[in-house]
């Protein structure tokens, strides 16, 4: 899927916090030079640079180290990455970061909501509590809601809270989401 905006290419990367374990997501998000440790063999692109001039979905942020969090808010102020084992700065330009914001208190109680970054500001969903039914899908909920408003021409504020809003609605209704 690609939103089309005028100057920005068709580029999308979607990450989720859980699928990359702690001691990759450097490498992973930020890319690898040459030698910069035992095993790497070449030069390999990491995730946010592939997403230049593209969509870039992060989700589940949460789930992210405290100190990769930090890498990852440096980025958003700066828009530069640095590749492990590179001294020099790379610009990379995005057009969207966006993740849900779950809280666990019990299995079936989370406290939600959403946040995103779009053409340099901070949209964010209000803080909800959800007696939580399916915990599977709020966040390709939150995922489908967002795309939807960017598609049809919603401003950044409203797509945040149309995927906030579809994410709670898929978390709190019983019953398979597919």
């Amino acid at each position: 899927l690609s939103i089309e905006r005028p100057g920005l290419h068709d580029a999308f990367v979607a990450i989720a916090g859980a699928t990359i374990p702690d001691n990759l997501a450097a490498a992973e998000l930020f890319g690898v030079r040459k030698n910069a440790f035992t095993g790497a063999t070449e030069d390999r692109t990491g995730l946010l640079e592939l997403a230049h001039d593209g969509t870039l979905f992060l989700d589940k942020v949460e789930e992210f180290s405290p100190s990769l969090q930090t890498m990852l808010l440096r980025f958003l102020e700066d828009q530069l990455i640095r590749p492990v084992g590179s001294t020099e700065w790379i610009p990379v330009k995005v057009k969207v970061v966006a993740t849900t914001l779950r809280e666990v208190h019990s299995t079936n109680r989370h406290s939600w909501s959403a946040v995103a970054w779009m053409d340099g500001k901070t949209y964010s969903a209000p803080t909800c509590e959800l007696d939580v039914y399916d915990r599977i899908g709020g966040g390709d909920g939150f995922a489908s809601g967002l795309f939807y408003g960017m598609m049809t021409g919603a401003t950044p504020e409203e797509c945040v809270k149309l995927g906030w809003a579809h994410g709670a609605l898929l978390t709190t209704f019983p019953g398979d989401t597919t």
